[in-house]
């Protein structure tokens, strides 16, 4: 009897103990379940693919690489003042651009486009965080291309209208500084004298978001908030065949290389919401949707290998 008893009592345990193994796998499991389909939620984003993410996390240089898969590393110029790497960002590290509006300045950072860069007429965003020296009031140019798909684009900043401007055009012109149409060109004041009234302080970091679609100039926002913009102007593209970020190449003229931080910078390959600019400013620049998979294919086969031990 006692034997017996015994030995109810060892599968009792068991048993208790299986369902206990069986009940944290559930958990584990509805955990990486639940923080994949937050991932997969967050509106507008995560559907969109990326043409190239630049964290600027490097600690050391030179170059910076392509977070977003795609393989479009940025190398350094030759000339000018140092970049300097591994400062403090929104999202770890940032990298500062020491530029000034003599030529060479400072050094930036550049790339060949390759044939998966934006062509005429495609949607696109830019999105970046930036920290300005200068009090944002400096020529200075962020970004800049010009590739052989037929897209141009340029973001940076005008002394002589203290705003960001902007340009985007199709590649039919010869040379950069082919001027952009109407709808292709604009600047928005950053000393609160604009129309939508921003007020951009040297040395505070600031997020920026370019919208372009049908080489036109499709939204801007700043912090989250969508601005209006204050008259037209624009920024020269690049020499054919250049994508810059920190500066420019337009033959032998000035690059005018930007002064501050960069941080988070991504190009992405349709024209994002409010909420999904939103939701980059508070979480950062979003995997693409394949980068999720693996996540979650991953995660899968581990609880997999996890439940039959």
């Amino acid at each position: 009897y006692s034997r017996d008893a015994s030995y109810r009592r060892s599968m009792q345990i068991k048993r208790q103990d299986s369902g206990q193994g069986e009940s944290q796998m559930t958990f584990k499991r509805m955990t990486v379940l639940c923080m994949l389909v937050c991932a997969l939620s967050i509106p507008g984003v995560a559907r969109a693919s990326l043409y190239a993410h630049y964290t600027f996390d490097e600690t050391s240089g030179p170059g910076v690489s392509d977070s977003s898969g795609n393989d479009r590393d940025l190398s350094e110029t030759s000339s000018g003042n140092a970049l300097t790497y591994g400062q403090t960002g929104q999202f770890d590290s940032a990298l500062f651009f020491n530029g000034t509006d003599g030529n060479p300045g400072g050094k930036f950072l550049l790339m060949t486009p390759d044939a998966g860069m934006p062509g005429d007429g495609d949607e696109i965003t830019i999105v970046f965080w930036a920290n300005s020296a200068n009090n944002w009031s400096t020529d200075n140019a962020i970004i800049c291309d010009y590739n052989a798909n037929g897209m141009r684009f340029s973001v940076g900043l005008n002394s002589s209208n203290y705003g960001l401007t902007i340009g985007v055009a199709n590649g039919s012109a010869s040379g950069g500084t082919s001027p952009p149409p109407n709808s292709g060109k604009a600047y928005v004041k950053l000393d609160g004298t604009g129309t939508s009234g921003v007020n951009l302080s040297a040395n505070t970091w600031h997020h920026f978001a370019i919208a372009f679609s049908n080489n036109a100039i499709s939204a801007i926002y700043i912090d989250g908030n969508a601005v209006v913009e204050d008259g037209d102007s624009y920024w020269y593209f690049n020499d054919v065949n250049n994508f810059t970020i920190g500066g420019r190449i337009v033959g032998t003229s000035t690059p005018f290389v930007f002064k501050g931080l960069l941080d988070d910078f991504a190009i992405y390959n349709e024209v994002l919401s409010k909420s999904a600019i939103e939701n980059i400013m508070a979480n950062g620049v979003i995997p693409e949707p394949a980068s999720l998979a693996l996540i979650a294919v991953g995660a899968g086969l581990l609880l997999s290998k996890r439940s039959r031990r």
